[in-house]
């Protein structure tokens, strides 16, 4: 059954869609021609505003869309890449209708200047209007065109969204600071959990694997030289990485077994580890990318057997870590850290601007980064309902469990796991 029922289009129509034209304003008569006014004033009369609500709507965007990735060419909109959202809808809306489609779009005069994706899901009796793919997207935000990233365009998909999606909450996880997006959901919103940093590795300063060596004191280097050399006494140490999608259809079901594993042993939740389609929906993904937005999957085998791997998407100059994992029995060994310095030093090969550990910022992040930006979590209620569920769980409830729940011993949460 459908998740959010009263958000649904009628079935009976094939492509699904609200549509608003932004009436013109009527500014008061200014004392001198104002040339900038008079242009947003034009700018304003010709934006239209409309929402698809199913996968039809959603594919007949997909050549506009991508020529509006092509104009913003921003590395953070990767989970806003037309890829990902169509990978992520069919494997987990077409197939499996735990949530709605909402897919926003702003045009000016036919031309398509603004994506803002979305899905609307159910809490209990709350209906949730949230990024789409959330939380499987690490970076929330708009796919806008450069030259129309200012308040007005926000404003009219903003008011589109207020009054016609009949959610009963927002709720948009994963901000960047520097998202196109963040500044107008500032203004409109409230804060929910504390915010978080995204590390990441600044590498348009590197210039050659000599340079990145520098960035480390020779105690870091003589370390991943013990961490090699303990790996080659198990047998022939080689490091693979592939962005065909037969390499993560050869792996995704060791990378995603050996993070579940390290998950259960520390007793910590991730309900995309958790879903059984992880697994199907990146391989779909791996299959339609190419034009963009690339899966990269590396592994480091020892002596023919795969023992680290990682997962992650390069988009427009940034390298996306989304997934690492490890065979538990070399643990002790440490060939995660092998693995992500041989991964960066990749990344430099094929001209990578940012190496991108996103969030949560943990500690161990530090030493592979040179700098971090902070994430942020919004909210705004849109009903009696949606008050509730913003002032009892998101404001209170959610927090108060989670730092309770983080302040248990590890052995203590994996029992508590078990038991569930």
């Amino acid at each position: 059954m459908n998740t959010a029922n009263n958000a649904m289009s009628d079935p009976g129509q094939a492509v699904a869609r609200d549509i608003s034209i932004e009436p013109p304003r009527v500014p008061s008569i200014p004392r001198y021609l104002d040339l900038k006014m008079l242009h947003g004033a034009r700018r304003l009369v010709t934006l239209t505003v409309q929402t698809d609500r199913t996968m039809a709507g959603l594919y007949l965007l997909e050549d506009d869309w991508r020529d509006l990735e092509q104009r913003a060419r921003n590395g953070c909109n990767a989970f806003q890449n037309f890829d990902w959202c169509v990978a992520w809808s069919e494997t987990f809306i077409d197939e499996t209708h735990t949530a709605d489609l909402h897919v926003v779009t702003v045009r000016d005069n036919g031309k398509l200047v603004l994506v803002w994706p979305m899905m609307m899901t159910c809490v209990g009796p709350v209906c949730v209007l949230r990024w789409l793919g959330d939380p499987y997207g690490q970076y929330g935000d708009v796919l806008v065109d450069p030259d129309y990233a200012h308040g007005d365009v926000f404003e009219c998909a903003w008011r589109h969204i207020v009054g016609t999606s009949r959610a009963d909450a927002l709720r948009f996880r994963h901000v960047r600071t520097d998202a196109a997006i963040h500044d107008f959901l500032l203004a409109r919103c409230a804060l929910g959990d504390a915010p978080q940093t995204a590390p990441a590795l600044d590498m348009r300063m590197l210039r050659d694997e000599a340079a990145y060596d520098a960035r480390y004191t020779k105690a870091q280097r003589r370390r991943r030289k013990r961490i090699r050399a303990g790996l080659e006494k198990r047998g022939e140490v080689e490091f693979q990485i592939s962005s065909r999608p037969q390499s993560l259809c050869d792996s995704v079901g060791a990378v995603i077994a050996h993070k579940r594993e390290w998950l259960d042993e520390r007793g910590l939740y991730s309900e995309p580890l958790k879903n059984q389609g992880l697994d199907k929906f990146l391989v779909r993904l791996a299959r339609r990318c190419g034009e963009s937005l690339h899966v990269v999957c590396s592994r480091i085998k020892v002596d023919g057997n795969a023992i680290s791997h990682q997962v992650g998407l390069r988009y427009f100059g940034r390298h996306l870590c989304y997934l690492t994992s490890h065979d538990r029995d070399y643990t002790d060994l440490s060939p995660a850290r092998l693995h992500m310095d041989l991964a960066q030093r990749a990344a430099i090969g094929v001209k990578t601007e940012v190496f991108d550990l996103m969030v949560p910022g943990d500690p161990y992040k530090k030493t592979w980064s040179n700098g971090d930006t902070e994430v942020c979590d919004f909210y705004r209620p849109c009903s009696v309902k949606g008050r509730a569920f913003a002032a009892i769980y998101l404001s209170v409830l959610r927090p108060l469990v989670r730092r309770a729940y983080l302040a248990l011993p590890p052995g203590f949460r994996s029992r508590l796991f078990s038991l569930a």
